[in-house]
């Protein structure tokens, strides 16, 4: 075999034992990723960053897959950092 037909070959070799490794471990990789992300996001405080008066957040205003199961969409209103409450109304269907 020539010398170039074999670091070719080498790196080719390389190329997919680097590559496949995460590739095989991708699930545990993808669940130590999210948890991170999600403990990162839940620990933050969105309403630390609003100023004080009246907010108003639609929650679940819309959907990629829509599904009869889960919740339909809500208002929440948010009323000053006096009380430190949030209010939700969810509208009924007939």
């Amino acid at each position: 075999m020539k010398w170039p037909l074999r670091i070719g070959l080498v790196v080719v070799v390389l190329l997919l034992v680097a590559g496949g490794g995460p590739w095989l471990f991708r699930g545990p990789l993808a669940l130590a990723t999210m948890d991170r992300v999600m403990a990162r996001n839940l620990a933050a405080d969105p309403l630390a960053d609003l100023p004080d008066g009246l907010h108003v957040a639609l929650c679940g205003a819309g959907s990629p897959m829509p599904d009869a199961t889960r919740a339909g969409p809500c208002t929440a209103v948010i009323a000053g950092r006096q009380t430190g409450r949030a209010h939700v109304w969810t509208p009924v269907s007939a």
